[in-house]
């Protein structure tokens, strides 16, 4: 689990992310919400080790963040940035062996378990068709699909993704989340999603974490974020909440 403890991160001496205290669970599929410049990218740009906070301490599995080394921190969480790599000319099967690194090193030797994780997480992202297909000439989402099978061959049990649905149209970006919720269901991987859009967060979370101004302003359960007073507050918008017809699930819409 992670613990976040009296974090402070300053730019220009302007305080961009305060945080007393935070917990995450890490079997849940917690979204990161906020408005634009709130510290959600801060926030897992600490999380995963990216920079270290001015002030406060950070702990996974009660041992403080920056004392695990870079391999040993992605042993346990795998990171996906929102710029993706520039990866020209190497086939999926390729990228998802990258993911094996942590646990290989540049000149450790293969074994069966490695080639093993590398085909199941192809498998789980539905990518057997285009195991050796170029990744830069697959479409958006099965791009995004492609990076998501190398943090499972990570087999990081938490996945950390900064906004993976932003270059989506919007029914890939609901196929996206449906894969990552699918996989939090099935494999009990922790996942931390940053995402913009409310409704992708009201469908598919189990766990929120909403920033404002560069403060928490509500963490726990998504059922107790479904208030119309709450998000209007934090999206300061009327936002009223409508029940889908055919799930019922909560769709949130924004009265002018």
């Amino acid at each position: 689990m992670y613990q976040l403890s009296k974090i402070n991160v300053e730019r220009d001496n302007r305080s961009i992310l305060s945080i007393d205290e935070l917990s995450i669970d890490p079997t849940a599929f917690t979204v990161v919400l906020g408005h634009n410049g709130s510290g959600k990218s801060t926030l897992v740009n600490l999380l995963t080790q990216q920079f270290s906070p001015d002030s406060g301490e950070i702990s996974l599995n009660n041992k403080t963040l920056a004392s695990y080394k870079a391999r040993e921190l992605a042993q346990l969480v795998a990171y996906l940035p929102q710029q993706l790599p520039q990866v020209a000319g190497m086939t999926v099967h390729e990228l998802c062996k990258l993911g094996r690194f942590p646990w290989r090193g540049s000149f450790g030797r293969w074994q069966p378990q490695d080639y093993q994780a590398i085909e199941q997480a192809i498998v789980q992202t539905d990518l057997v068709e285009y195991r050796d297909s170029f990744v830069d000439e697959l479409s958006g989402g099965e791009r995004q699909r492609a990076f998501i099978a190398m943090l499972l061959a990570q087999q990081s049990p938490l996945l950390v993704l900064d906004e993976p649905t932003s270059a989506l149209d919007i029914s890939h970006q609901y196929q996206l989340m449906e894969l990552l919720q699918s996989l939090n269901k099935q494999t009990q991987k922790g996942m931390v999603v940053i995402i913009h859009e409310l409704n992708l967060a009201l469908r598919y979370a189990t766990n929120v974490i909403a920033l404002k101004h560069g403060k928490v302003v509500f963490s726990g359960p998504k059922s107790l974020l479904e208030n119309e007073a709450t998000l209007s507050d934090l999206f300061a918008s009327n936002i009223k909440l409508l029940e889908h017809p055919q799930d019922h699930t909560k769709v949130a819409t924004v009265c002018l």
